[in-house]
């Protein structure tokens, strides 16, 4: 189920721009103020697809955890908590990369 989600978290990463959300880029304080969707000009427009984004992507990640605690399939967890990251991090997809290849290094231990 957590790699379902996260599966629909980077479909909304990587679509973003066609569904209608703002343009990337920036800084980390730039990037919230997106998500809470203020702009430059003050004016506020919440920014749906980004907060769905981040959504199921933290979603992802405690459906991971629990399927980890719960000794369901390791595999599945750290597949689920490795999209739910580069799906959050989009952005920044090659720091989202090294995690993402720090986490399946580290699963792969266990």
């Amino acid at each position: 189920m957590a790699v379902v989600v996260a599966l629909l978290a980077l479909g909304l990463a990587i679509f973003e721009e066609q569904l209608g959300a703002r343009g990337a880029g920036g800084n980390l304080s730039d990037l919230f103020q997106r998500a809470l969707g203020h702009d430059s000009a003050g004016s506020v427009e919440t920014n749906w697809v980004l907060l769905g984004r981040y959504g199921l992507g933290l979603c992802a990640v405690v459906l991971s955890v629990v399927a980890w605690l719960r000794d369901e399939s390791h595999r599945f967890a750290a597949t689920g908590i490795g999209l739910a990251i580069v799906a959050i991090a989009w952005e920044y997809v090659l720091i989202a990369l090294m995690v993402g290849l720090v986490i399946v290094v580290i699963g792969s231990m266990a």
